[in-house]
């Protein structure tokens, strides 16, 4: 029998709660780094209702093993709109949600993962399971364009590959006849984050695809978080020079919380990064966003020091 469960999960991708400093002082604020890449200007996108295209829509139903007629559509318990599709076996063991407006999807399969009492049998590797999602993708009609890219050391992927956050959950116990540790793996999931005009939305659930492989290589869970987007206002952003300044007046949020910015006497930015404010998928409707803007992440050391570092949140639009 089982004795312990181990799940071990090797992605963090969410920021910690941030705090603004509203408190000016005699701070000095250090640009030290580069700004090759800092952007002139940034796009403010408003949201739109998304449009699924028909094959997105067979693809997935397909994949989820039901047909159209199993749409229980108002009846189901997570309709947004009139036109969400829901799908759920009677014993809700595995359940569809289509939400075209909001650009949402969502499926889970709670057998395709074993339980704690079963050894899992054919989970795929990180290598197939980045294989199977990528041809997922192709089939769930996702733009490769607007993910995010890292420079690839493999020739087989060329100069830029997808850059993947992976998730895998691992169980553990002691075999009661041989005594040994027995560890298995029974799931592989694989973070693909959204990306606009080169700027990531800042979290995997608030815009891009997670997909998860359980038993046999088949899903056990899949998220999609793609809002209809469209250009709305290309503002310029501020300088680096204005963003020490804005520091310096205490209008960051900091993580870990600065609680005596006054005592501050220097702090030096090493980095900086900005992204979209984004938002996940199954917020409810009256609390959806209606624009995608920017903002800079910042990172900042205290009086010299290199052995921590500071995540400053600031706007990064200037005309905001």
């Amino acid at each position: 029998m089982k004795t312990t469960i181990l799940i071990v999960i090797h992605c963090v991708w969410a920021f910690c709660l941030f705090r603004a400093d509203a408190q000016t002082n005699d701070c000095e604020v250090v640009w030290r780094a580069n700004t090759n890449d800092w952007p002139s200007s940034l796009w403010v996108y408003k949201a739109v209702p998304q449009v699924f295209a028909p094959p997105v829509i067979s693809n997935l139903v397909a994949m989820a093993g039901f047909t159209m007629a199993d749409n229980i559509g108002t009846n189901g318990r997570w309709l947004f709109d009139w036109n969400d599709l829901n799908f759920e076996t009677h014993d809700e063991k595995r359940h569809l949600w289509i939400c075209p407006k909001y650009g949402h999807i969502e499926y889970r399969d709670h057998l395709a993962e074993a339980g704690a009492t079963n050894l899992s049998h054919g989970v795929p590797t990180e290598e197939e399971a980045y294989t199977l999602a990528l041809d997922y993708l192709r089939k769930f009609g996702i733009d490769r364009s607007q993910l995010e890219t890292k420079p690839s050391t493999n020739p087989v992927y060329g100069p830029n590959d997808l850059g993947i956050r992976r998730e895998t959950r691992t169980q553990g116990w002691i075999d009661q006849k041989t005594h040994k540790e027995v560890k298995d793996v029974f799931r592989q999931g694989i973070f693909f984050v959204r990306r606009l005009d080169g700027v990531d939305i800042d979290g995997i659930v608030k815009g891009g695809v997670f997909i998860a492989f359980g038993e046999d290589a088949k899903i056990a869970e899949l998220e999609i978080t793609w809002r209809g987007l469209e250009p709305f206002q290309l503002l310029p952003t501020l300088t680096p020079a204005q963003i020490t300044e804005e520091i310096r007046l205490g209008h960051a949020k900091w993580r870990p919380y600065l609680p005596d910015f006054k005592a501050t006497k220097r702090m030096t930015l090493t980095g900086f990064t900005p992204f979209y404010r984004g938002q996940p998928g199954d917020t409810a409707p009256e609390e959806q966003q209606h624009y995608f803007e920017p903002y800079v992440i910042v990172y900042a050391s205290l009086d010299g020091s290199t052995n921590a570092t500071l995540y400053g949140e600031l706007a990064i639009l200037a005309n905001k």
